[in-house]
C-alpha cells in the first residue's frame, strides 16, 4: 500500500494522549522510519510464539483473568527479569491512562479526564525510561533479543528510532496488548452468553478435549496445553466470528489526502479523498 496517500487521523487529542512518536499516530518520514522496527517485533513474537506452542507441560491458568492478561504480555514485552516492583507501578499508571484513552471520543468525558491521562503518561514514561537505562547497563544480556523491549532498545542503538521513539512505543505495545486483549475476550463473551445453543457447543467441546476439569476452579486444574488448545476447533471459530462482528479497538486512524485504489482479492476499491480510515488493531 502506497503510505503517501495517507496522513495522521482527526483526533488530535488522542493523537497528543498517546504520543506524536508513537508508529500509530506518528505521520510522514516519521511514520515511514518507524514501521522499520516492525519486523523485528514481529520477529520476537514469532520466536515466542513458537517456543510457547512447542511446551508440553500444562500452562498455568491464574484465576484472575487480568493479572493473566497482564503477566503475558509484561513477560514478552519486558522479559522475565522486569522487576515486580516496576510491574505493578505500571499496572497502577496504565488504569488512569486506559480510561482517558478510551473516553476521549465523549468530548465531556474527555475534557473531564484528559489532564488525569496525561499526569499517568508522564508516569508511564518516566517507568519506562529507568527501565531502559537499567537495560543499557549491561549491554552484553541486551545484545540477546529475548523480548520486544530489547529489540526496540537495539533499534535505538543502531540509530533507527529516538530515545522518545522507543520510550513511546514501549508504552504504546503494553497499553494496546493489554486493553485490546481484555476487550477481545468481553466481546466473544458477551455474544457467546446471548446465543445459549453456541455456549452449550462450546461447553461441550471443551468437556470433551479437557475432560470435566474444563468446567471446575482453577480452570482446566493445570491440564491446558498448547496441543489440547489446537483441539478446540468451534471455540476457535466462535472467537474469530465474535471479532469480526465486533473488534476490539479502532482508536488509530488514517485521513485520505487524495483518492486511493486499493485492491483486495482481485477487487478493486477507491478511498476518496477526505475519508477516515479506521485501523482494525487485532
Amino acid at each position: 500500500m502506497d503510505r503517501s496517500h495517507l496522513t495522521a487521523g482527526w483526533n488530535n487529542n488522542l493523537r497528543r494522549l498517546w504520543g506524536h512518536d508513537s508508529v500509530l499516530f506518528s505521520d510522514g518520514d516519521l511514520h515511514k522510519r518507524q514501521t522499520r522496527f516492525v519486523d523485528l517485533l514481529h520477529k520476537v513474537f514469532v520466536s515466542e510464539i513458537e517456543k510457547w506452542q512447542q511446551r508440553e507441560e500444562p500452562t498455568e491458568v491464574h484465576s484472575e483473568l487480568t493479572e493473566a492478561i497482564s503477566g503475558v504480555i509484561f513477560t514478552y514485552m519486558w522479559g522475565p527479569d522486569c522487576p515486580q516492583m516496576v510491574s505493578d507501578k505500571l499496572l497502577d499508571a496504565f488504569g488512569t491512562y486506559s480510561a482517558a484513552v478510551q473516553g476521549i471520543i465523549p468530548v465531556v468525558h474527555a475534557m473531564f479526564c484528559y489532564g488525569k491521562g496525561m499526569e499517568a503518561k508522564r508516569a508511564i514514561d518516566g517507568i519506562v525510561s529507568a527501565e531502559v537505562d537499567r537495560r543499557e547497563l549491561d549491554r552484553e544480556t541486551s545484545g540477546i533479543r529475548t523480548d520486544a523491549m530489547l529489540a526496540l532498545i537495539n533499534a535505538h542503538w543502531e540509530g533507527e528510532i529516538t530515545r522518545a521513539e522507543l520510550v513511546a512505543n514501549c508504552r504504546a505495545l503494553v497499553f494496546s496488548s493489554v486493553d485490546t486483549t481484555a476487550a477481545a475476550l468481553t466481546i466473544a463473551v458477551h455474544f457467546v452468553l446471548k446465543h445459549p445453543k453456541i455456549l452449550a457447543k462450546v461447553k461441550e467441546e471443551s468437556t470433551r478435549v479437557l475432560g470435566e476439569c474444563a468446567w471446575q476452579t482453577p480452570v482446566g486444574s493445570g491440564r491446558v496445553t498448547p496441543a489440547k488448545l489446537k483441539e478446540l476447533v468451534y471455540t476457535e471459530a466462535t472467537k474469530r466470528e465474535a471479532l469480526r462482528i465486533q473488534v476490539p479497538a479502532t482508536l488509530s486512524t488514517r485521513l485520505v489526502k487524495k483518492d486511493m485504489p486499493i485492491t483486495v482479492d482481485g477487487k478493486t476499491f477507491v478511498l476518496p479523498e477526505g475519508a477516515n480510515v479506521y485501523n482494525t488493531l487485532y
